[in-house]
């Protein structure tokens, strides 16, 4: 990421190397910088919402996913995270609706062959 402060792709990679080893400040700090360089980009805003839960910082984190969901309704990754935060914040009829919502899509339109 020092190298190359504001490319997109290093700014993923290291929020996404950070999110995997669970270093939420470092996947924050990238993933910040990638959510205001793209800001229309849904899987930015999605990872950004996974490094702010992992944070432990909910509103930042709802704030983020429901962006990703403005941008790309269908998310399916933004979907599940958000549900996942509703459930841990005690949410659970907002979170059951989404979950529904992911269970009731077609699925086969997006199978190989």
């Amino acid at each position: 990421m020092r190298r190359a402060p504001g490319d997109p792709e290093a700014l993923r990679a290291a929020g996404e190397v950070a999110l995997a080893l669970r270093v939420p400040d470092e996947a924050q700090a990238a993933l910040d910088a990638l959510a205001k360089l793209m800001p229309n980009d849904a899987d930015a805003q999605h990872l950004l919402g996974r490094a702010r839960r992992m944070a432990v910082d909910a509103a930042g984190a709802e704030q983020a996913l429901q962006r990703a969901l403005l941008l790309a309704p269908g998310h399916p990754g933004a979907r599940a995270t958000l549900a996942s935060l509703q459930l841990d914040t005690g949410r659970y009829a907002e979170a059951d609706a989404l979950y529904q919502q992911i269970a009731s899509r077609n699925l086969v339109a997006g199978r190989l062959g």
